[in-house]
């Protein structure tokens, strides 16, 4: 399918404080407010955009030791491939990067976020293939990354064309 071709496709979201009746409450997660005039209030994302989206994947083979892990992470070349792979059958856009540094991380989470046009887009997937630590913060090649970092760039105010919009991170 291609970038011009619209998709009816519509997924479902509910509110993270919603009890839906289920056996355990769905806890609320703190992340930054966003301007209520940007914000979609359906109950539904709206996935008919031009665009799927970008799909970004961080694949940290080699790092910083962090606490008692090793300095290569086992996963393999097959894995990222197949992360990528499934992305692009889902019509994401998609950009590999492997083994960069803390710096080099938020410079290109700072470019997609801040410098890239998302208006077309129907989401944004992000994918850290990393170890981490005990702190909630990630392993790079240099520095360990607080994973906040990661999507805190993501919110209204720092990117506006993706307000109202999924922004789905995967991190394993």
């Amino acid at each position: 399918m291609s970038h011009s071709q619209k998709r009816t496709t519509s997924l479902r979201r509910e509110p993270l404080d919603q009890d839906n009746s289920s056996p355990t409450k769905r806890s609320r997660i703190d992340t930054p407010s966003t301007s209520t005039d940007t914000v979609n209030k359906t109950d539904h994302y709206n996935m008919d955009h031009s665009f799927r989206g970008y799909g970004v994947i961080f694949y940290q083979q080699n790092y910083k030791r962090c606490i008692t892990k090793s300095t290569h992470c086992p996963c393999s070349n097959i894995e990222v491939e197949r992360i990528s792979n499934t992305l692009q059958n889902l019509d994401f856009e998609v950009t590999t990067y492997r083994d960069l540094s803390l710096c080099e991380i938020k410079r290109e989470i700072k470019i997609l976020a801040e410098e890239t046009d998302h208006s077309s887009a129907d989401c944004i997937v992000v994918v850290m293939l990393t170890h981490g630590n005990n702190n909630s913060s990630l392993c790079t090649r240099t520095h360990n990354l607080p994973v906040q970092d990661l999507w805190t760039q993501f919110c209204a105010s720092k990117c506006p064309s993706l307000a109202g919009k999924p922004k789905i991170f995967f991190i394993e």
